[in-house]
Parts: structure tokens; sequence; C-alpha cells
């Protein structure tokens, strides 16, 4: 288990067929939205494909930059804990480089620091708050919000909550895990980081009602640890949902679109 705990935990291989799946194989579902693949290189050498698409605010007419820049980095969360941060810079670099490409050097006012919202499903959830906690924004964007999707508060949790019983020897083996994706710990971190309360991030906290792997006690926790460190917070709840079907389901659709366009607002 402590030798192949990166597979036990990020499963590379499922589903079965992703390594060949290609964007235009959805496009039937994207509701008119046109996604695009661009490449990126980590600092680790690895080469990453981001999935982009543009979505019009409706405050400018289309041939005109948006007055705010509002960007959505989401993560899922394969294969390791290590690579996935320096995977999450890489895609953060990416985005500061879109920015100022879009921008140049005279932005308007309200984009000279494009807004970014990390949202992180499962151990996603645990990737983003990563890195709000240990990476530095690029110096023209700003850490706008966190949406944390059926979130979980660290690894060694989860291995007391799925193998509970004493006489098992798995919830024993935390001081050998190599991977931690402790949010509750991250979550003091960017208390700290973000000190200036008009600089602290609002956290959107979405729960599955159902969740068959991740307990709703883990999702208080995190709640209770934002209200203790002062961090805007915000819990949902979405009735009949399970872990990975939480989006699927209009109530968690809709509290997250309601999210998404306060913080847009609120710029």
């Amino acid at each position: 288990m402590v030798t192949f705990q990166n597979k036990i935990i990020y499963m590379p291989g499922l589903p079965p067929n992703a390594r060949w799946e290609k964007i235009s194989d959805y496009a039937s579902r994207c509701g008119g939205l046109q996604w695009r693949e661009e490449r990126v290189r980590a600092v680790d050498g690895t080469d990453l494909a981001l999935c982009v698409t543009d979505v019009e605010l409706g405050r400018n007419p289309a041939s005109e930059r948006p007055e705010v820049a509002f960007y959505i980095l989401y993560f899922q969360g394969r294969p390791n804990e290590k690579g996935l941060r320096l995977d999450a810079a890489a895609a953060l670099g990416w985005i500061s480089q879109l920015h100022r490409e879009s921008y140049g050097s005279e932005p308007p006012a309200a984009a000279q620091s494009g807004q970014v919202m990390l949202w992180g499903q499962s151990i996603g959830s645990g990737v983003a708050t990563n890195l709000a906690a240990e990476q530095l924004m690029p110096v023209n964007l700003r850490l706008n919000s966190l949406i944390l999707e059926t979130p979980f508060t660290s690894i060694r949790a989860m291995l007391e909550v799925l193998y509970p019983q004493n006489w098992l020897p798995y919830k024993y083996l935390w001081p050998f895990l190599r991977n931690q994706l402790d949010s509750w710990t991250n979550l003091g971190i960017i208390s700290e980081r973000y000190k200036e309360p008009e600089a602290q991030p609002a956290i959107l906290l979405l729960e599955a009602a159902k969740d068959e792997l991740v307990p709703a006690k883990l999702s208080q926790e995190l709640y209770n640890r934002c209200l203790k460190v002062n961090i805007p917070v915000e819990r949902v709840s979405v009735a009949g949902a399970f872990h990975n079907d939480a989006m699927f389901r209009a109530e968690g659709r809709k509290a997250v679109a309601n999210f998404i366009k306060h913080q847009i607002a609120a710029v």
C-alpha cells in the first residue's frame, strides 16, 4: 500500500479510454462553448494539455477586451502530489502570460490584475489549496476565490474514514504518506498570506449530500476552519448527489454559477 500509494489514490488508468479522448468528442455537450487545446510545459519538463474556453461576460461588445479579466483554473487531480504542484504552477504561469498578451502594458484599471478563481474537485480541491497556499501569484494576477467541490481535509483523514477498524493497519501508515493534500492546514496558510480583508479569497464548499466516499463531517471541518481563520466561506450541500455528480445536478450548477457571478460582480 505504501509503495503503490500513487496508483491507489490517483488511479491513473481510469477511466480506461481517457488518454485517447479529444475535446471534439464532447463538443455536442458543451452548451455552445468552443473549447480548444493549449500546451504548456511544467518545470520538471512534463508536457501538459490545457482545455481552454472564453466566456463573454456581457459587459463589452465581442470585439473589445472585457473590462474585468477573470480566469477559472480547474483541477481534478492526477497522478502524484509533487507533479501536480508543478503542473498547477505551470497552468497559472500560462494564465499570467495570456493576461499579459491580452491586455499589454496598459490594461484598464479593473483588469490590471487578472482575477483568478481556483476550482478543485475531490483530490483536485487539495491541489487548489496547495496552489493558493504555496504559490505566489504572478504580479499581474490576484487570487480571487476558490471552489472546493466534494473536498476532504487531508489524505490522512481519508485513511481514517475509509479504514476505521483498529485491527486494520492502513490508517497507521500515515507517516509514510508521500501525498498529503492537506487542505485543513492550507487554509491557515492562505489566511496568513492574505491577511488584508480586501485581499482574502472567498471560498465555496460544494458537497454531495449522498457522497459515498467523503463524509459530510470533513466538509464541516473545512467550513469551521474557514470561520476560525476568518476566510469568507459559503457551504452548499447538493441533495441526492454522489461524490462525482454534484455538478450534474441543477442545484450544484446553480450554486457554482451564482458564486462565480457574485465574485465577478464584486470586482
